[in-house]
């Protein structure tokens, strides 16, 4: 099922980008949305900030559909950037040509200013970043919208505004190679944009399908936003316990209690887990200790090492793994000098 890009979320974006947030603040309450943003873009036009009056135009269109002067004048703004970009692309590569690499890079920055996407001037930049605030990315082959947004900004939910910046419907495939540039949000903004019923509803259906990393993910974006969320305070608690007794059947002891560690205080069954998950990281460091033991008796010092520091990364204090390891490093060293 396709699910719609969100105008206001969009619109709260380019708002952060554009440093316009103080501006609509200082409008009344009455002036609409889309008015608010063709005067933006009139004054950026104004101030040769072409992309930017594009972008405002583009969210004004979004919020009054069909407006035939709305359309007429993205149109002709997309032509006015289109030539000033080609123009001084062709001066870039005239001075790129004759050596004076430093105009040419003026020239191909400009370029960038007008089309952030530019194939050719962000190929003779080297991929360097162009703008601040923003990152170049590369579309890798089988990249989905939501790997983009996993590998910039961390969060499969941030799909929407990489298929927006791409022009992209939501469940569309970006082609191999694509370069796109991406706005780098701060993550007291990202807050902003969680869904909270919808976090929530996810994370229940993620637990009911026992995907509790899932789940756990919906309920820690939540309690971001909204540390006092008992729901989802609970989600997280019954989602880390659950995961802990998972990572314990597989052995994997060390994980179980870092999980275990995250649920709240009196969570029954708790501290027998938390009880369980230390004594069996103990014996687990113990029988590499003892595994060390067996290797150095029979002389092959560099394993009884290796053993002996995975006693160590199971229990830091384990002070006879400590002497054991110097002294076998003490032996070796003897025996390469023997060599």
């Amino acid at each position: 099922m396709k699910r719609p890009l969100k105008g206001l979320f969009v619109l709260c974006i380019i708002m952060h980008l554009m440093g316009c947030a103080g501006l609509l603040r200082q409008q009344p309450v009455a002036v609409p949305l889309a008015e608010q943003c063709r005067t933006m873009a009139l004054e950026y036009e104004k101030s040769g900030e072409l992309q930017q009056a594009l972008l405002n135009l583009k969210i004004a269109d979004r919020l009054s559909p069909g407006d035939e002067q709305l359309a007429r004048k993205i149109a002709d703004l997309k032509t006015t950037i289109e030539s000033n970009a080609a123009g001084h692309f062709k001066q870039g590569m005239a001075y790129y040509r004759k050596g004076r690499l430093k105009k040419a890079q003026k020239e191909f920055l400009i370029v960038l200013r007008y089309d952030p996407c530019h194939k050719d001037a962000l190929e003779h930049l080297k991929g360097r970043p162009v703008r601040e605030g923003f990152v170049t990315y590369k579309v890798k082959k089988g990249n989905s919208l939501e790997d983009i947004a996993v590998e910039v900004y961390k969060d499969p939910g941030m799909d929407f505004l990489v298929a927006y910046i791409m022009g992209l419907d939501i469940e569309a495939k970006p082609d191999p190679g694509t370069l796109i540039e991406l706005p780098v949000l701060e993550p007291q903004f990202l807050k902003q944009l969680i869904d909270v019923e919808k976090s929530l509803s996810e994370g229940r259906s993620f637990f009911k399908a026992k995907e509790y990393e899932k789940a756990l993910a919906s309920a820690q974006r939540v309690l971001d936003v909204e540390p006092e969320s008992k729901e989802a305070a609970d989600l997280k608690n019954v989602s880390c316990f659950r995961l802990g007794k998972r990572l314990a059947l597989k052995r994997k002891h060390p994980e179980s209690l870092e999980m275990f560690i995250q649920v709240e205080s009196g969570y029954e069954g708790l501290e027998k887990a938390i009880s369980d998950a230390k004594e069996n990281i103990a014996k687990q460091a113990e029988m590499h200790y003892r595994r060390g033991v067996k290797l150095f008796l029979n002389e092959d010092l560099e394993n009884a090492i290796v053993e002996w520091e995975e006693t160590l990364v199971l229990d830091p204090d384990h002070q006879k793994a400590k002497r054991d390891i110097e002294e076998a490093r003490k032996l070796l060293k003897k025996l390469e000098q023997f060599r």
